[in-house]
């Protein structure tokens, strides 16, 4: 337990001094270890250069200092280090207790510990990276780091190598790759690829690498962060945004897959990058984060660089019928359509399952359109899609109550007011009609007829004695109104006569 708790901690310490370990003299570093068979401590500071050889400290910067410690089998060893004022270093040994002489017994116990102490801890990682780019170039320096025992420390050697100054061109290309295919951690390569970000950012080759790399993190938290990084500090151009956009896919996160493309969809896009987002959104599973993606696609994108029909596919693509609503409300609440367009949404809102929601949105499209007369009965056309009675009857209202509801619309009003089955709402809504007192006189009788067949005796009559003011001085309608009225009771017939004449 112990050693879980020791192994535990020291993780702890290595992850919240990442990003400067190798470069920061001034902080102290502790590592420790503890396998159960021995238990080894470090701490240090300041800048520590080795001998060629790496069997001893060839200098410590002045006030640095490196201890270090080994218990194992009941027996305890300890080296201390210090960079004095004057270039010399300071050489202490210990076994157990005992202060022992550094030569030769505490010289050579540091040099059997020396190659596990720089393996595991990554100290001196910038000069060596230097020594080892000096002796054979990049690839002598990805040799050194593929033998280097764990991500952690690879980390801090591929983050010294980015730092070297002599490094060519196509070469941070290969530090990239070569992070890739060695580092397994998603946490490690994710912070190598966006703690170095503004340095390779500036080689198009390295960028396209690291877009790539990218890909290879297995989380799709850190995958998902990379990318999003990427887009806000690394200035990637179309082609760039193309490769991240099709990579995407690759994020098993809804969450996270959503997100990424939220944050591209922020920049302006070419229509082909455009094309590509719309695209993935199929591949995210969560309805939710289909929509979220959607309206952010919506709002900040031109609609003219927005394919409507494939846009609207994939909208009705969508499981849930509330965030289909949301996504087809956004866009009317948000763009000016075309007459065109009305009519090809409208059709669209068919794929709505929830009476409600395709209620909703269609009330929403009434009021946030222009509509045009066509563009109106494009959507009387459609309500009878709605399956619930009051849902049916407050968008047919919402028509009769636009603005530019105008004559040529009430013949199809009526038809649709007729397919309405609850009397109720059938007299709601031819109430309305006639409310509007514009009726033309050849469709008095189709309304005479509709308000015929509505099944409610009380509804009939109201209707009726609400038209008569209305009726034109035609024998033929006339007629057919009388008939309507003489088939309610006495008392009913009665008050539609007394209507009639105050007309």
């Amino acid at each position: 337990m112990n050693s879980k708790l020791t192994t535990l901690t020291l993780l702890i310490l290595l992850y919240l001094t990442r990003i400067s370990f190798a470069q920061d003299y001034n902080k102290t570093r502790t590592y420790k270890n503890n396998n159960g068979v021995s238990n080894t401590e470090l701490e240090y500071r300041g800048k520590i250069i080795f001998t060629d050889d790496e069997t001893d400290v060839k200098s410590i910067s002045p006030g640095g200092f490196l201890r270090f410690s080994k218990r194992s089998f009941g027996t305890k060893r300890l080296i201390v280090l210090e960079g004095e004022s004057n270039g010399n270093i300071y050489r202490e040994y210990k076994e157990g207790s005992k202060k022992i002489a550094f030569e030769p017994d505490g010289k050579r116990w540091m040099a059997s510990v020396l190659p596990e102490i720089i393996r595991r801890t990554g100290i001196g990682a910038a000069e060596r990276a230097k020594k080892f780019y000096a002796r054979g170039g990049i690839n002598a320096l990805l040799t050194e780091i593929s033998m280097l025992p764990t991500d952690y420390v690879k980390g801090i050697y591929y983050d010294a190598a980015f730092r070297l100054p002599e490094l060519k061109t196509g070469e941070m290309a290969l530090l990239i790759d070569d992070a890739g295919s060695q580092i397994s951690s998603s946490y490690e390569l994710s912070h190598i690829l966006m703690d170095n970000a503004t340095i390779y950012s500036k080689d198009k080759k390295a960028l396209g690498a690291a877009i790539i790399a990218a890909g290879k993190v297995s989380s799709s938290y850190d995958q998902a962060k990379v990318y999003k990084y990427l887009l806000t500090k690394a200035n990637l151009n179309d082609a760039d945004k193309g490769m991240v956009i099709k990579n995407v896919r690759g994020i098993s996160s809804s969450y996270d897959k959503s997100g990424v493309l939220q944050a591209i969809i922020k920049e302006e896009l070419s229509s082909e990058n455009i094309k590509l987002v719309v695209s993935e959104i199929s591949y995210i599973n969560s309805s939710y984060e289909q929509s979220k993606v959607l309206q952010s696609l919506i709002k900040n994108q031109s609609l003219e660089n927005l394919e409507f029909e494939t846009l609207l596919s994939t909208i009705s693509n969508i499981s849930s019928s509330y965030e289909q609503g949301k996504v087809l409300s956004q866009l009317v609440t948000t763009k000016r359509l075309s007459g065109e367009q009305i009519a090809i949404i409208s059709k669209v809102s068919t794929s709505i399952s929830s009476s409600y929601e395709k209620s909703k949105f269609l009330q929403s499209l009434i009021s946030e359109q222009a509509l045009s007369e066509p563009s109106i009965n494009t959507i009387l056309n459609v309500v009878s899609n709605i399956s619930s009675n009051y849902e049916q009857s407050k968008v047919l209202q919402s028509i009769i109550e636009s603005p530019n509801f105008a004559k040529s619309n009430f013949k199809n009003a009526i038809i649709q007011a007729s397919k309405v089955s609850s009397s109720y709402e059938q007299s709601k809504i031819l109430s309305k009609l006639i409310g509007l007192k514009t009726m033309p006189s050849e469709y008095m009788i189709p309304m005479i007829k509709a308000i015929d067949r509505v099944s409610s005796s009380y509804e009939r009559s109201k209707l009726l004695q609400q038209l008569a003011p209305q009726l034109p001085e035609n024998k033929e309608v006339r007629d057919v109104f009388y008939e309507a009225a003489e088939s309610l009771s006495n008392d009913d017939y009665g008050k539609i006569m007394r209507s009639l004449r105050n007309q």
